[in-house]
């Protein structure tokens, strides 16, 4: 792993937007569920990081597989969403390491994050350890049923 960078700290849960600012038009589907969200793509991250918040969830955007490594340790996070694609290290060889530890992280549900479209992406994406394999760009009322059928069952600890 990488170290972080000072300029590149994970940012903190996003506090989610009121149901009348959604654009997915699903108001608080995803009430309370705690997702980490990494990809190097600033743009994309936010267009994530907004697009969850506003359905509800409580989200860490990190840039970096160390900063989500960092993320996941600090937040209980229910769900994983990471890009595969990234310089340093890339979403297969964080989602390995996350399949490999001890810990509660160990079986969170994951969502591999890719440009390509082919099933050879697919395949490495899943035999790395995602639940699922998701093309980029998406719709975000897609994202948010996706992750919303990922999501455990609402804790009594939320």
């Amino acid at each position: 792993m990488s170290t972080d960078s000072p300029r590149n700290p994970p940012r903190r849960l996003v506090p989610a937007a009121p149901p009348s600012a959604t654009p997915t038009g699903h108001g608080r589907e995803l009430g309370g569920v705690r997702i980490v969200v990494v990809d190097d793509d600033a743009e994309v991250l936010r267009v994530l990081e907004v697009t969850l918040s506003r359905a509800g969830a409580l989200v860490s955007a990190t840039n970096s597989a160390a900063t989500a490594l960092a993320a996941l340790a600090e937040v209980d996070a229910d769900i994983l969403i990471s890009d595969v694609a990234m310089p340093e290290e890339d979403g297969y060889s964080l989602m390995r390491w996350i399949r490999a530890t001890d810990g509660v992280q160990q079986c969170i549900p994951a969502i591999a994050l890719t440009g390509a479209a082919d099933e050879a992406t697919r395949e490495k994406a899943l035999a790395a350890g995602f639940t699922v394999c998701w093309r980029k760009p998406f719709a975000p009322a897609e994202l948010v049923r996706l992750v919303a059928d990922l999501a455990p069952s609402p804790r009594a600890d939320k």
